[in-house]
């Protein structure tokens, strides 16, 4: 009865997209020569499939009732980090148990979209869909806390998807034309204002994304040896394990942030061009399944686990490509790291537990 409880609902296509992926992540890590770094990735997936199937042993009523316990939990792991985190290259991101390193913020994203799915049943049920003022309020209430202690870590890029991932439920949900107008003009505010609180050298990204040959040796050095790498894969590619920029170490943070190019520097566009529609069948197989959800909750909570998987994929291959700044924002299933991928498995089995029943 449980094993037909948890095969319920389980859609194959999605789920073949998102192993192929993973399998196109491992193959393009091997192909740097890095047996230890293979190693642990294939031991996170393997966790990541374990943790899958123990997520759909629990129904949608008991994610729903635990989502502010998340939340709360989600929250008080950030302060933690910022008290006794390890740090690495400058930011104070990771918590250490034991061996192992856990990034509490990727998470957290997945606390929120639980979250935001009982805060919109909330205004479904109040007839506050479209959203006015007040929801808008409480709905940037809610992420404010998690963006405020990721943003301190720093980590702004991943502080960011916080909001991105409310606004794709908020356009979903629908906003009244006067709202949205207001929020827009403030918004570009905010944006404004915000510049003077901005770290140095996060500054000095954002001026290397509209200029980086100002200073192509430092801020810039990113963008430009990423374009080099994807420039040069032409059509077909250098061939698995022959791209120069990333075997000579030319591409930086190569099996994390910056595997994309890496990636195309091997495979070329036709490479590209298939992992892009792999991304794209993958992403709308999620709003099909978000169609067939029955009840508001579920819908809420599946576009906002959704558009996880979403934002992850545009702001990194949009930052490699130099048409974002560059920030600290994992390909999924692609990237080198535990906590990233295990959060994917996680993500992907609330969205089937959100569907199934």
């Amino acid at each position: 009865m449980r094993a037909k409880r948890v095969s319920k609902g389980l859609d194959l296509s999605v789920l073949t997209l998102f192993f192929l992926i993973s399998f196109v992540g491992v193959l393009t890590l091997a192909g740097m020569q890095s047996f230890s770094i293979v190693k642990r990735q294939v031991v996170w997936h393997l966790i990541g499939i374990l943790t899958f199937f123990v997520v759909l042993c629990f129904d949608k009523k008991f994610f729903r009732e635990w989502a502010w316990f998340f939340y709360i939990g989600s929250i008080f792991l950030l302060i933690v980090v910022l008290i006794a985190g390890k740090i690495g290259k400058g930011a104070q991101r990771w918590l250490l148990l034991g061996p192992v390193r856990v990034q509490p913020s990727e998470f957290a994203k997945i606390a929120l979209a639980l979250v935001l799915g009982n805060v919109f049943e909330y205004f479904s049920n109040k007839g506050s869909i479209p959203l006015g003022f007040k929801e808008i309020f409480l709905v940037v209430a809610v992420c404010f806390p998690l963006f405020l202690l990721t943003a301190m870590e720093p980590d702004l890029g991943t502080a960011l998807i916080f909001f991105l991932i409310a606004a794709s439920v908020v356009l979903i949900a629908g906003v009244k034309r006067r709202t949205f107008i207001i929020c827009v003009i403030a918004a570009f505010c905010v944006c404004f204002l915000g510049w003077k609180h901005l770290k140095p050298y996060q500054k000095r990204r954002i001026i290397a994304f509209l200029n980086p040959r100002k200073d192509p040796y430092r801020t810039g050095y990113h963008i430009i040896q990423s374009r080099i790498a994807i420039g040069s894969g032409r059509l077909f590619g250098k061939g698995y394990m022959k791209g120069t920029q990333s075997r000579l170490n030319f591409i930086p943070e190569k099996h994390t942030d910056f595997i994309f190019p890496t990636f195309a520097e091997d495979w070329g566009f036709v490479g590209v061009f298939v992992l892009v529609l792999l991304y794209s069948l993958f992403i709308s197989r999620i709003v099909e399944m978000a169609k067939r959800t029955k009840t508001v909750y579920s819908l809420y909570t599946t576009v906002a686990l959704g558009s996880i998987f979403f934002w992850h994929i545009v702001i990194n291959i949009g930052m490699t490509m130099g048409l974002l700044p560059v920030v600290g924002v994992p390909l999924p299933l692609m990237s080198y790291g535990g906590s990233a991928t295990l959060a994917s498995y996680i993500t992907l089995a609330l969205i089937v537990v959100m569907v199934r029943d």
